[in-house]
């Protein structure tokens, strides 16, 4: 049975709110971060190491945290992968940001408890954040028997971590003949519960047992140690912004388009600058939006600095104007550029004026000389240089290098097709391999290598396309890709604890 000294129970508690809201602040601006800047994937799926050492930044965190914020946001389902392997925020992000801080705390601790991922392993060297080496399907297991053994001793007792690893391996004793040591997943598992407050100053809080039930809402003591959310901010002369407390999200993410956030937590401090304030514009507010936002957020008036600097970056913000067309028009006479606007082709062309004399068409120059001829006028083609040229060029689609021819010999294509034939797979093992990827389940494959000698291996499946299976060895810990067609079975083995 563990044992341990005592704190103040309040006093834990009190602390572990504070690095639950912590939290919680650090998942949303680590969202906003993907938002404004989306962060591409590797190709094995994790974040690279550059990428997470600017969000460490933002965060004022080392980097061990950071990868905990994104990878406690992916499990909770509130950041994920495009299409395009860029990492983004999902619509669950929405509702999440939408609700009250003690639900939001409770998305994010189910996602934890739930996740078959060691979340610390993708801290460690040559591994990366969301990456598959992290992958562990007992991990939920170790978890929830961590959180048991800690919710059984009362709140506010001091955590001694070489009792939990002891308690640890003797409930689970796989846990000390694997490549890690229950000591290091302990202590993982117990800094990453302090993360979350579960633990605070070493001691166990109430938010461990309020972690283990997903059923029961959080019991109202545990609830009340949230801070409410405030709009409220202390604008001051010197161009920043204190917000007095845990700020709405709306309200959250609108000054951070207006200014850049300096400092973490519930007294974070915002500094406006001409950039920050530029932002808003390019983002389609006005000067007169801008200067409304501030006079009902601040609560000590709007300094006439920021007045000031907000006036100066709408004078000139748009003097300079870009845009995207395909062909431009010089007209003298100006009663033949009305006709051709008012032209009903104009339109389906994009033709319109930028200036006196001078029109712009997202039509090539062929279909913007096809609407003149149909209006009656006799166009002259100029080139890039503004020579005449007689007619148009004709349209043509880029030349594509043609590919080099390859020849196969007669044996190894021989060779090729008797691999083929010896290696398909029985008819259920795509099914088997999707079955065990679904329930996290490890399985054992055996296949033809690509030197065509037979091949067994233990692996933990990470995805099934039309074509291949990629998976984690459960040995070497490396990623593997295995064409479908040279897989002749599979077989489920147990999880190991």
């Amino acid at each position: 049975m563990l044992t341990g000294a005592s704190r103040d129970p309040q006093l834990t508690d009190r602390a572990a709110a504070g690095a639950a809201y912590g939290l919680l602040h650090d998942v949303e601006l680590a969202a906003f971060e993907l938002e404004a800047t989306p962060h591409r994937l590797l190709r094995t799926g994790g974040l690279g190491l550059r990428d997470v050492a600017a969000l460490a930044r933002k965060l004022s965190a080392d980097g061990a945290y950071a990868i905990f914020v994104l990878e406690c946001a992916h499990a909770a389902g509130l950041i994920g992968s495009a299409t395009n392997l860029t990492l983004l925020p999902t619509p669950e992000l929405d509702s999440w940001l939408a609700a009250d801080g003690a639900d939001r705390w409770r998305v994010l601790a189910h996602g934890w408890r739930t996740a078959p991922r060691f979340f610390s392993r993708s801290a460690q060297p040559g591994v990366h954040a969301l990456g598959p080496e992290a992958v562990a399907p007992a991990a939920p297991g170790l978890r929830e028997m961590v959180l048991e053994l800690i919710t059984g001793l009362p709140a506010g007792t001091l955590v001694d971590l070489a009792q939990l690893s002891e308690a640890a391996a003797w409930h689970r004793p796989r846990l000390t003949g694997g490549s890690l040591d229950a000591e290091t997943l302990v202590s993982w598992t117990t800094q990453e519960a302090s993360w979350l407050g579960l633990l605070a100053m070493g001691a166990v809080s109430s938010f461990a047992a309020a972690a283990r039930s997903d059923a029961e809402p959080l019991p109202p003591a545990v609830a009340e140690l949230f801070p409410a959310w405030v709009e409220g901010l202390i604008v001051q002369a010197d161009l920043t912004a204190v917000a007095p407390g845990p700020l709405r999200h709306e309200v959250s993410a609108e000054l951070r388009l207006l200014a850049d956030q300096e400092s973490r937590g519930g007294g974070g401090v915002f500094r406006f600058s001409a950039t920050s304030v530029r932002r808003a514009f390019d983002a389609g507010w006005s000067s007169a939006e801008i200067h409304r936002w501030l006079e009902r957020h601040s609560t000590t008036g709007v300094p006439q600095p920021l007045s000031y600097l907000v006036d100066d970056v709408a004078r000139r913000h748009g003097s300079i104007r870009v845009g995207t067309a395909a062909s431009y028009l010089r007209i003298d006479d100006e009663a033949q550029a009305v006709a051709m606007l008012s032209h009903p082709g104009a339109s389906a062309l994009g033709l319109r004026s930028v200036a006196p004399g001078l029109l712009v068409a997202d039509g090539d120059a062929a279909e913007v000389v096809k609407l003149l001829h149909t209006l009656g006028h006799t166009p002259a083609v100029e080139d890039a240089a503004g020579a005449l040229v007689t007619t148009p060029a004709r349209p043509r689609a880029p030349r594509r290098p043609a590919a080099a021819p390859r020849t196969v010999a007669p044996a190894e294509l021989a060779g090729l097709l008797k691999s083929a034939e010896r290696v398909r797979p029985a008819s259920d093992a795509v099914e088997s391999l999707r079955s065990a990827m679904r329930d996290s389940l490890p399985v054992r494959v055996s296949y033809v290598g690509a030197d065509g000698a037979a091949t067994e291996r233990q692996l933990s499946p990470l995805d099934v396309s039309a074509g291949a299976f990629r998976a984690m060895d459960v040995v070497s810990e490396q990623v593997v890709t295995i064409p479908l067609g040279r897989i002749s079975s599979v077989t489920p083995t147990p999880i190991s604890t």
